[in-house]
């Protein structure tokens, strides 16, 4: 191919010293089909800048296409004002303004760019930090706005002078609407911002915790149940042969505190409460209060809360759900304390469902609050086939039931201040649960590992103490002497509280 300096036209580039060796180099690369090919293009085979290659494929265009290329200049481009230019005094610029609309020269690879003056404005707002406090990024504006590519947006930019820190109002805009109607403005669009920002945020996070909770009761309800399903397959007991009650009632089973995994010793160092003695204990318990509630008859529905601080610790790390350590004070890994105590609520559970229908409530504890969520998951899936088990869980930290005339609210009492608290506790959450109180009403709580019941002015409060003696940290702070003990609650279905039965174990 040869040079045709014929089709030079207008001012061409002045010609480096390695134009025409490059150009005999790569000319069938450069130019193909008689089309030059784009800037971008030429930069990467010739290993230059964009800029240089801009300026190296004008001087190829106008001095040095092939003779079989048919003669042309630079591309044509569909400019919808192509008189435009000479609207500024003949000199040719990067932008200009006509008949409301801007226009921008954007380099020989593109189109001549039109914007209106209203959609330019939304785009300086759009691009700016100061507007609402958040700027579309290049890709979102060449989107937004019709523009060839990010490429295109970003020449767009460095001709307008726009910048992310650039104000939202041209200089002209505030002339015209005054510096403090722009600020309100400005302000007004911040705020907007920041409660479209809230809403997202608020909907991202109820989406993750549904999520969360979703793939919670896939894992233990389906794949753990599964696992463990040869294990804790449980089947339905034949009733014992108890004689009927001359009154209904229903028994509440005081198995409050038993912190399977809590370790302490005597002063001779001898282990006074492990694992193995806590699961022997509850049997134990559990065994003596039903035959003393047997005296009474077949209860109608026995009420058992499955943790209440059943488990000492919430985690590998061994502390309590907010963190207290407790590995000084345990005995086992985590592993084995969850294990132990969901083998020894099951066996609670077949003893209390071979005397009557059994109303199982999770109260989680301060101790073991997500270690109950899970098991009481997994308890669900265990006894979802038993006729005689009524499963109760709330994403609330007190449960209601309502048995005959009587109401129970169900907590563990670490979140109750007082007993002034009670009574106002009791009611609002109450209706907000939209409980139909009953006309004896009762709350059950545990915590603090010592028996009490008071009457608070119609509401009588059952403090359901623990069969664990003190550990080392309720020794040094003075919390010694309770009996270890455990109890029962006799309700008539229609008088209320009949009888409270005890049951000590040390």
């Amino acid at each position: 191919m040869s040079l045709d300096v014929s089709r030079t036209s207008g001012e061409t580039p002045a010609e480096q010293p390695w134009y025409r060796p490059a150009t005999e180099k790569h000319l069938h690369n450069l130019v193909v089909d008689g089309t030059p090919i784009s800037t971008r293009a030429a930069a990467d085979l010739l290993g230059i800048g964009k800029s240089a290659a801009a300026v190296y494929m004008r001087w190829l265009r106008e001095a040095y296409l092939p003779d079989t290329a048919p003669a042309r200049t630079a591309p044509a481009r569909q400019d919808t004002q192509p008189d435009a230019r000479s609207v500024i005094d003949g000199d040719p610029k990067e932008h200009w303004v006509k008949d409301g609309y801007i226009y921008t020269d954007l380099g020989p690879d593109y189109p001549l760019y039109s914007i209106s003056q209203r959609d330019f404005d939304s785009l300086r707002r759009d691009y700016s930090t100061e507007w609402g406090g958040r700027a579309l990024n290049q890709a979102d504006i060449a989107y937004k706005y019709n523009f060839p590519s990010t490429h295109a947006v970003s020449r767009f930019l460095r001709v307008h002078g726009l910048r992310h820190s650039s104000l939202p109002f041209s200089d002209e805009q505030l002339d015209e609407i005054g510096v403090d109607a722009a600020v309100q403005e400005t302000a007004a669009s911040r705020r907007q911002k920041y409660l479209l920002d809230l809403r997202e945020v608020e909907l991202k996070q109820a989406r993750k915790d549904a999520d969360r909770w979703r793939a919670l009761e896939f894992n233990l309800s389906t794949l753990i149940t599964a696992h463990l399903s040869p294990v804790l397959t449980r089947q339905e007991p034949v009733l014992a042969p108890i004689a009927p009650a001359a009154s209904p009632f229903a028994l509440v089973l005081g198995l409050s505190d038993i912190h399977i995994g809590k370790l302490t010793r005597n002063s001779r160092g001898e282990r006074t409460y492990d694992r193995q003695i806590a699961k022997r204990r509850v049997l134990t318990t559990t065994d003596s209060l039903l035959a003393e509630a047997s005296l009474f008859g077949r209860p109608e529905t026995i009420v058992f809360m499955i943790g209440q601080d059943g488990a000492h610790v919430d985690n590998d790390m061994l502390t309590t759900t907010a963190g207290t350590p407790q590995a000084g004070q345990t005995d086992g890994s985590f592993r084995e304390i969850v294990t132990d105590y969901v083998e020894t609520l099951c066996a609670v559970i077949d003893r209390l469902v071979a005397v009557s229908h059994v109303e199982l409530c999770v109260v989680p504890g301060n101790h073991d609050r997500l270690t109950t969520l899970f098991i009481g998951l997994l308890l669900r899936q265990v006894y979802r086939n038993h006729s005689r088990v009524t499963f109760h869980q709330v994403d609330a930290p007190w449960l209601f039931l309502n048995y005959g005339d009587n109401t129970l609210m169900l907590t563990h009492g670490d979140g109750l201040k007082n007993e002034a608290s009670i009574y106002r506790v009791f009611m609002t959450q109450a209706r907000e649960q939209g409980v139909q109180l009953g006309t004896h009403l009762s709350i059950y709580t545990g915590h603090l590992h010592t028996d009490k019941q008071v009457d608070l002015g119609g509401i009588v409060h059952n403090q359901i103490p623990s069969i664990t003696p003190s550990d080392d940290w309720h020794k040094q702070h003075g919390y010694v002497g309770a009996r270890q003990e455990s109890t029962a609650y006799i309700l008539d279905r229609h008088h209320g509280r009949r009888a409270t039965l005890f049951n000590r174990v040390a």
